[in-house]
């Protein structure tokens, strides 16, 4: 069946839905969308789940940041890093 075919068909079968069943598809398409979009997601931005070490450091650029103490792209990498 052609994508237009079934969307025709499921707005002929909306129309024909009393209201308290309308709110139910409704529910159901939003939880499909929904769900789609977080597999999308997934798939596109995987989520790593970072190690204790990546914590410790995490954590400690935060504060750092929070005091006000920066540092530059040479200080980190050096001069000759491009």
């Amino acid at each position: 069946m052609a994508k237009q075919d079934i969307r025709n068909l499921a707005h002929q079968m909306l129309d024909e839905l009393e209201e308290a069943e309308l709110s139910r598809v409704i529910h159901t398409m939003r939880l499909i969308k929904d769900q789609n979009r977080k597999e999308s997601t997934e798939k596109n931005f995987p989520v790593a789940k970072p190690t204790k070490e990546e914590l410790i450091a995490i954590n400690k650029a935060k504060r750092e940041f929070e005091t006000g103490e920066s540092y530059t792209h040479e200080d980190v990498f050096g001069e000759d890093y491009v």
